[in-house]
Formats: C-alpha cells, sequence, structure tokens
C-alpha cells in the first residue's frame, strides 16, 4: 500500500512541477521549451 501510494505521489509531483515550470517559461517569454520537457 505505501509503495503504491508513494509512486501515485510521485507522480502527481511531477506533473505539478511540468505546470510550474511551464509557467515559469511562458512569463519569461521563452516558447522553444514546455513545461513536459522539464523533467527530460
Amino acid at each position: 500500500m505505501t509503495e503504491t501510494r508513494g509512486g501515485f505521489l510521485i507522480s502527481q509531483i511531477k506533473q505539478i512541477q511540468g505546470r510550474v515550470f511551464g509557467r515559469l517559461l511562458t512569463e519569461a517569454g521563452i516558447d522553444e521549451f514546455n513545461g513536459a520537457q522539464a523533467g527530460k
């Protein structure tokens, strides 16, 4: 149970991180990358 929940939480963090990074890129006027590319 703990491992499953841990994996779910990591997935959620990654999704939020992508959105935040995308927003920061947009605010900085950078359009060569997107939030989804941040983790790659």
